[in-house]
């Protein structure tokens, strides 16, 4: 890991399922069901919000099998990209919940320290006997080993043995289905390999709807900071203008963008809102 990645998430060696022995291979299978069990018990609906005292309740009889099951998967033999793409997404947005408990992170995910982005990185699962972090499946499965958009440089190195978990080419979408535990966070879903394209297209159709503002008079699209810190994304789906007008429904906001040309609007990012997704 580089200086400038060592500074922005600190290194760690440890996972939440160290020292667990081995079972159920079929992780990816039951792991959207788990994920189901979970927003249930304490997940409001809309994905928004998590009671994490009954979140704790549930995860405590599923851990063990959960903890297993990820120890003896390989995720180099999930069959096809959907599977891989639903398996990794439910597993970030699992991990993120678990190590929210485990870290008992009761602000924000997020310091102003040294490695101000740590809970990334020491948010971690060993896999099929691998140590993988949050920053590893977001940055370097899910984004095609790209790497941190801040961190100059891919997630994992050629000889990496998690490189075979890539999913290439990315798929963008994936922005709107990550959830971090914070407030300006896409809602949390479960995704299904069977239905992921449909879901994936939902959950992205419904942050762009909700997040674009389009300001006429001032020629200015305000959006989330995501759309800033992952421009390199869009702009190898397109650019983030072209992306958010194939999102957005038949509205006064897509009408107002189609009628002047991507290079008469200035982008206007929002500040990120880092506080944790708890209930009051």
């Amino acid at each position: 890991m580089s200086f400038a990645a060592r500074l922005l998430s600190g290194s760690f060696a440890t996972s939440l399922n160290d020292g667990v022995r081995a079972a159920a291979p079929a992780a990816d299978l039951r792991l959207a069901e788990l994920m189901g069990e979970l927003k249930r018990a304490a997940i409001t609906q809309a994905g928004q919000i998590v009671d994490y005292a009954a979140l704790d309740r549930a995860l405590a009889p599923i851990r063990a099998e959960l903890y297993a099951g990820l120890t003896a998967f390989d995720p180099a033999a999930l069959p096809d990209r959907a599977r891989r793409l639903a398996f990794w997404i439910n597993l970030y947005n699992v991990l993120i919940l678990d190590a929210v408990l485990a870290f008992r992170v009761r602000k924000s995910v997020v310091g102003v320290t040294r490695g101000f982005m740590r809970f990334f990185e020491k948010a971690a699962y060993r896999v099929g006997g691998l140590r993988c972090s949050a920053n590893d499946i977001e940055h370097g499965v899910l984004r095609a080993n790209r790497g941190h958009p801040y961190v100059r440089g891919a997630q994992f190195a050629a000889s990496d043995p998690r490189c075979a978990w890539v999913v290439d080419p990315p798929e963008t979408r994936i922005h709107f289905a990550l959830n971090c535990a914070s407030r300006s966070c896409p809602p949390i879903r479960v995704y299904a390999a069977a239905d992921l394209a449909a879901q994936l297209d939902l959950a992205t159709r419904a942050f762009v709807t909700a997040d674009a503002e389009v300001d006429g008079q001032a020629s200015t699209l305000s959006v989330s900071a995501l759309f800033k810190w992952y421009r390199g994304d869009f702009q190898a789906a397109g650019g983030v203008i072209p992306f958010i007008v194939r999102h957005l429904p038949e509205t006064d906001a897509r009408r107002g963008l189609l009628a002047r040309t991507e290079t008469a609007w200035h982008l206007r990012y929002r500040k990120y809102d880092w506080g944790l997704n708890a209930r009051a």
